[in-house]
């Protein structure tokens, strides 16, 4: 098991460009990918690479957001369920599952959230310093905290009266 991002931190193992991932070919039966593709300019050449690096029988297990707001300063593309298959396709995965999560209510709740964090955190206080910064997040988080509460019963309510809905917040991909 291994951490990688293009920024070094302290959690992380290995620093790469997801374009050009530094490991040799069939070294990983499993590869976790968590809302990425969306900040690459590049995504199919990710996913062919993630497909290099994978064993034959090894699965990707992606998450792709699809309603849900721009969320840092590379923030390239949001993905229909058709784009999705398409991408998948063209990079060789020969077999991919694409499970919608959320639904209309937790869409709403969701944008809601996105909203808030954009009023109070977005790209212009971004590099706002000290006191002011920890204020502006006091206050998102403030304002949040109930919407961010409210999330799994609402998963729950679109799973009841929803399940059928277009208006995924994620799409969750398992493919190999």
């Amino acid at each position: 098991i291994f951490t990688g991002n293009i920024q070094a931190r302290n959690d992380i193992d290995i620093v790469f460009d997801a374009h050009s991932i530094p490991i040799k070919k069939n070294s990983f039966s499993s590869i976790l990918n968590y809302s990425v593709i969306e900040h690459l300019e590049f995504p199919l050449k990710f996913l062919k690479e993630c497909k290099r690096v994978l064993t034959p029988s090894g699965k990707l297990f992606i998450l792709i957001p699809f309603m849900y707001g721009e969320h840092d300063l590379v923030d390239y593309n949001r993905y229909t369920e058709l784009k999705v298959k398409k991408i998948f396709i063209e990079s060789g995965f020969r077999k991919y599952k694409i499970i919608r999560i959320g639904g209309t209510f937790t869409t709403i709740n969701n944008l809601i959230i996105n909203f808030v964090h954009n009023k109070f955190n977005n790209r212009t206080t971004w590099y706002i310093k000290g006191l002011g910064k920890y204020l502006l997040l006091i206050i998102t988080r403030v304002i949040t905290l109930p919407l961010f509460l409210i999330s799994w019963p609402l998963f729950l309510l679109d799973k009841i009266v929803d399940s059928n809905s277009l208006n995924s917040t994620f799409f969750f991909v398992i493919a190999e």
